[in-house]
């Protein structure tokens, strides 16, 4: 008999861990009748390792009243918007910190200065990764499309990890 899990059985543990870490951090905050206050969503979501803003706590709760009771299931909805707000305004930022490489200001990087920056800054990629990075992303005059780029690495990203959203569907969590 195989101990080998398949990918789609490694995807269900990982969903598993992945809400029971949630729920153990949620149960902290929860009272007997098993729900949290909404005026500590964001002490939960800081819990999380999350650090939204006040305004947007406000912008995913404002439908609560502070002395209203929160379940786990409407706290995963809130935690859901959350993270997916931060992975675009992440995407943003990115995008805004390869703006300074793009010295003629049309939205491009030369794939030269990509390469460089790739394989010699940060959590360095080999030459070989880059190539496969770049191979389709490259126009005609050896340029990257930023936005494009980093839309790209961002949507394999999710594929690659799977999206939240995904793991509380797939427990039955809506």
């Amino acid at each position: 008999m195989s101990t080998e899990f398949t990918h789609l059985q490694k995807q269900w543990i990982f969903r598993f861990a992945f809400l029971a870490g949630l729920k153990e951090v949620f149960e902290v905050y929860e009272s007997q009748d098993g729900k949290i206050s909404a005026k500590d969503i964001g002490d939960v979501l800081r819990a999380l390792e999350e650090n939204p803003t006040q305004a947007t706590i406000r912008r995913f709760t404002e439908q609560y009243r502070p002395e209203e009771r929160v379940s786990f299931d409407e706290f995963l909805v809130i935690y859901e918007a959350v993270t997916k707000n931060r992975l675009t305004e992440t995407a943003e930022d990115f995008i805004e910190s390869f703006r300074h490489f793009d010295k003629k200001g049309n939205g491009n990087i030369p794939h030269e200065d990509l390469r460089e920056l790739l394989t010699h800054h940060g959590d360095k990629l080999t030459r070989g990764e880059v190539d496969q990075l770049l191979r389709r992303e490259m126009d005609d005059h050896g340029n990257v499309n930023i936005e494009k780029f980093v839309k790209k690495i961002m949507a394999n990203d999710d594929e690659d990890e799977g999206e939240k959203s995904d793991i509380c569907t797939a427990q039955g969590h809506s």
